[in-house]
């Protein structure tokens, strides 16, 4: 809902494309439990029949897909466009960005946060969000939290493909969450 109603904060460039989730019969109990939950916190899940797929994907195989949930109001924002429109709401709202410098590390002082540059320069703050990504723990580490209380992420590579479709997948499709494979499919708008 944050992104198809994102016009107070900016652009998110949000396209709804929807999202299939196919189960095999062996997963049906969990999955309709699961259905049940999200449409108890207001998201609208949708069970289809397996062969409407093949409406979006004519060469699916639809083997051992018998319980199909659908989230008609999915989709995805474009992560660019989405910060940006962060940042301008919040320097709207009073707040001083400062881009080109690096975060060395944050302490806790009485009444808030201070944060230490790699220039020198420190700010203070009543609150800190580390969104620092991969690079999180470098920070903790030389903010002084032990290496046994570090978050468990870290870098990783992804392969990419991109790929041209055939005529009949182009437009806007749903994204076909692919279990079996334990892939997320997605594709894009190709026009």
């Amino acid at each position: 809902n944050v992104f198809r109603s994102f016009s107070e904060i900016g652009y998110s460039g949000f396209t709804q494309t929807g999202m299939i989730f196919p189960f095999p019969s062996r997963h049906m109990d969990v999955a309709k439990e699961n259905v049940k939950m999200l449409r108890e916190i207001g998201i609208n899940e949708e069970e289809i029949d397996p062969s409407e797929i093949k409406k979006y994907f004519p060469d699916i195989n639809l083997d051992d897909y018998e319980y199909i949930a659908y989230e008609p109001y999915s989709g995805y924002a474009d992560p660019v466009a989405t910060a940006n429109s962060y940042m301008s709401a919040a320097t709207s709202l009073g707040a001083e960005l400062i881009l080109g410098k690096k975060v060395k590390s944050v302490d806790s002082v009485a009444g808030g946060s201070r944060i230490y540059l790699d220039d020198g320069k420190i700010i203070q703050g009543d609150k800190v969000i580390l969104a620092t990504n991969v690079w999180t723990n470098d920070i903790l580490v030389e903010s002084g939290v032990s290496k046994d209380r570090l978050l468990p992420i870290y870098a990783s590579l992804h392969p990419l493909i991109y790929l041209r479709r055939p005529k009949e997948y182009q437009g806007i499709k749903p994204t076909l969450w692919d279990p079996p494979q334990v892939a997320i499919v997605t594709l894009m708008i190709a026009v």
